[in-house]
């Protein structure tokens, strides 16, 4: 709706006590929006990465410097008029949800930095085709030509004169973590090639298992399938999933059993060249001080989920809209210990643009997408006879064998028998009651997810 009508209806809305009459300026209005949607500079870089990815481009590389930024983005699937654009700039940061509007949006949040220049650009291979200055001015471009290895490359440019552009890199990477299509910075990955949920630390062990959902389509409705680290077991096929990050391991490895299900999703690489390090960290390892060739065949995919072998911590669920992490959601508290990452690309967001509007028709219809989602999760952990010896692939944990030893211990010092005869059966019987604790623990467990889902009567 036009801002004419937003204010009309919301007049309409109380009691008032005197009436008047009031002029609007759109510069004002433009200015008072800004700053309430977009919290920081980095987030104005959220927005513009979000319209780019609903562009569906092969790739997305951004440069930046104190005094400039850029993303440019190679041979999409579609393509904005930055004519039309500019021309409806007001109608288009108050109408309804669009690429357009990302670009807008995130172009209002670098207006306080009063940009010198706002270019347009694209290039056939690296010949130039048309330059707008997007604000008018006459000011020559003078902008770096792409790399010529695409049939057609655009660009955002953002000159700035006396203020500075100060970016926090690692900000905008951790929202981007599972954008499925290359992301770059400054000539390096915006991301690892592999994650760990929330709170998660190296010693807190191996999660229970974790769920690939694969999907074909659109790069802009799905996420970048990137994995936890390696499992103990693969449950299906990883077709199309053979990057290091899902491989197997008997070693240290972050999950006891990987699912990979859906059909053949759309097959995704990402490649090029980890951050650089600095500091006493490039000391430690001086290959990151350029960054090490790191790469990762993976799938496009429609969700993720990750299930931890008890119940603690809080279920949290990750929304991605157009490759873009959204404020964390909390689910149902049943679930607790459970992860999920889901491609929400029609998901409504207030006025701050990251956080979804709750209870809104968008909100209930993933809503109802995560209950199918979790009841089948549920399902495929619930659908073999195992035990929690069968999770460890038959390797008996050191834990075990310490309850054993102690057992054991006092069984020679207690039991009315030779004392070697008397550790023998009390270690026996410590690792029984080590390996029956553990059995009730898994099946209290799968008892409880079924439960959350709605499978098993309370």
């Amino acid at each position: 709706m036009d801002l004419e009508e937003l204010l009309q209806r919301e007049i309409q809305v109380g009691t008032y006590e005197s009436t008047g009459s009031f002029t609007l300026s759109l510069v004002e209005a433009r200015r008072k929006l800004q700053n309430f949607q977009l919290s920081s500079l980095e987030q104005a870089v959220l927005k513009l990465v979000q319209g780019v990815v609903r562009l569906e481009p092969l790739a997305i590389w951004m440069e930046s410097n104190q005094r400039g930024f850029v993303i440019s983005w190679a041979d999409p699937t579609a393509r904005v008029d930055p004519a039309q654009f500019v021309g409806e700039f007001e109608k288009v940061l108050l109408g309804g949800d669009c690429v357009e509007k990302d670009f807008a949006i995130g172009l209002m949040g670098f207006l306080d930095k009063e940009p010198a220049q706002v270019w347009w650009a694209e290039w056939s291979g690296d010949t130039p085709v048309s330059t707008v200055n997007l604000f008018g001015g006459l000011a020559q471009a003078e902008l770096r030509a792409p790399p010529g290895t695409h049939a057609k490359t655009f660009a955002l440019v953002i000159q700035t004169g006396k203020q500075k552009l100060p970016l926090d890199r690692q900000v905008i990477a951790t929202r981007t973590l599972f954008c499925p299509i290359l992301l770059l910075w400054n000539g390096r990955l915006m991301c690892e090639l592999s994650w760990n949920p929330p709170g998660h630390t190296s010693s807190h062990g191996p999660y229970w298992a974790d769920f690939y959902f694969r999907q074909p389509g659109p790069l802009a409705r799905g996420i970048a399938l990137k994995p936890i680290g390696p499992s103990l077991r693969l449950m299906t096929s990883a077709g199309g999933l053979e990057g290091s990050g899902f491989s197997l391991s008997t070693d240290d490895y972050s999950v006891h059993r990987r699912y990979v299900l859906g059909d053949q999703g759309r097959g995704l690489t990402l490649k090029g060249r980890r951050p650089q390090l600095s500091g006493l960290s490039a000391l430690i390892s001086p290959g990151n001080a350029v960054g090490f060739p790191v790469e990762l065949h993976t799938s496009l995919g429609e969700s993720i989920w990750i299930v931890d072998g008890a119940q603690k911590g809080r279920a949290l669920l990750l929304c991605i809209k157009h490759g873009v992490m959204l404020d964390p959601c909390t689910l149902p508290k049943q679930l607790g210990g459970t992860v999920a990452v889901m491609a929400t690309p029609d998901l409504e967001v207030d006025l701050s643009q990251f956080a979804p509007i709750l209870n809104s028709p968008s909100w209930q219809e993933l809503g109802q997408r995560v209950k199918r989602q979790a009841a089948q999760v549920v399902g495929h952990l619930g659908q073999e006879p195992t035990s929690a010896l069968k999770e460890l692939g038959g390797n008996w944990p050191w834990s075990w064998a310490g309850v054993g030893l102690v057992a054991g211990l006092v069984g020679a010092g207690l039991l009315p028998i030779p004392s070697l005869a008397g550790f023998l059966l009390g270690g026996a019987g410590g690792l029984w009651a080590a390996k029956h604790n553990a059995d009730n623990k898994f099946q209290s467990r799968l008892r409880a997810l079924k439960q959350a889902v709605g499978s098993e009567p309370d």
